[in-house]
């Protein structure tokens, strides 16, 4: 699976103090990583690993991605559209590029599952199956609502306090409003901002917040055009992070 820097920084350790530079770029296109070697040419849709003194001092096209360990890298790198995640301090590059390989073999793991889930014939239950996993890796709840935008289902989150193993289940039937189901309470607070924003096309953060909870949202039509319903993930777990609405999409 190709992914984002925004991705790979959000899910290395929180101990690697990763700091990102560079424009904002969200679009999944980055293979697994490679070592960079001092006068290599740098392909477009790689991702390489150097140390900041290790780079020439005249970056390469705008848009190259790459990451590295040490002190800041050039300037010149950051003036010329690069993205650069720079994990300081004294980290062998070995080490960075293995913990790299571990979060593309979560997303591999995860994009095999998702197609395991469509190729299933004997799975009658696919989007519900699709929608656990999607609220697995988002680590939020996803509601899916009618044309009418009424609540089909939900998910929710547990776990284990002793092992920290996590499970997703859905709420199968159709529930009606209870404030004790906080899932439940967020997804009819919006309804009337989904009346109004339902007409949009393209992802989007909806304006309805609830509490500290925002809500990411993909409207979903017939081929006639006519509005079938939505898929809504609200930020209640944790907050929304910039590697989420690539993967959500």
């Amino acid at each position: 699976m190709v992914l984002s820097l925004d991705i790979i920084r959000d899910n290395l350790p929180k101990y690697l103090n990763a700091r990102l530079y560079g424009p904002e770029r969200s679009a999944l296109s980055l293979g697994p990583p490679i070592f960079f070697e001092n006068g290599g040419e740098f392909e477009k849709g790689r991702l390489y690993v150097a140390r900041s003194g290790a780079l020439p001092n005249v970056p390469p096209r705008r848009g190259q991605s790459i990451v590295c360990s040490g002190a800041n890298p050039p300037q010149q790198w950051l003036d010329g559209g690069c993205r650069v995640l720079l994990i300081p301090g004294d980290f062998s590059l070995f080490f960075v590029v293995n913990e790299i390989y571990k979060i593309y073999e979560k997303f591999n793991k995860w994009e095999n599952e998702l197609r395991d889930a469509l190729e299933d014939e004997d799975n009658f239950d696919i989007i519900r199956k699709i929608v656990k996993l999607g609220a697995m890796i988002l680590e939020n709840p996803i509601s899916i609502s009618n044309g009418n935008m009424l609540h089909i289902f939900s998910t929710n989150m547990t776990s284990n306090s002793e092992t920290g193993d996590v499970s997703i289940f859905v709420n199968e039937e159709y529930q009606e409003f209870e404030k004790s189901n906080a899932n439940l309470y967020g997804f009819e607070l919006i309804k009337d901002a989904c009346q109004l924003e339902r007409v949009i096309k393209e992802p989007y953060l909806s304006r309805s917040e609830v509490g500290e909870s925002k809500y990411y949202c993909y409207n979903l039509y017939y081929p006639s055009g006519f509005y079938a319903g939505c898929a809504s993930i609200r930020s209640s777990n944790r907050p929304f992070r910039d590697g989420d609405f690539a993967l959500a999409d």
